[in-house]
């Protein structure tokens, strides 16, 4: 019985502050895309992407 209880108490203890464990807690929600301005990803992408033609 005493087993039991524990494993109850630890399952408790790990829903309990799980979701205060995550990288996003504390910060703002916004609409997906809406930093996209502030993204710099598409820049990376085209840096690395060759700009003449690729000989077939």
């Amino acid at each position: 019985m005493d087993i039991i209880f524990f494993i109850a108490m630890i399952v408790a203890i790990v829903a309990a502050l799980g979701p205060h464990h995550r990288r996003t807690f504390s910060l703002p929600r916004a609409p997906f895309g809406a930093d996209a301005e502030a993204d710099r990803d598409i820049e990376r992408v085209l840096h690395d992407v060759p700009t003449t033609p690729i000989p077939r």
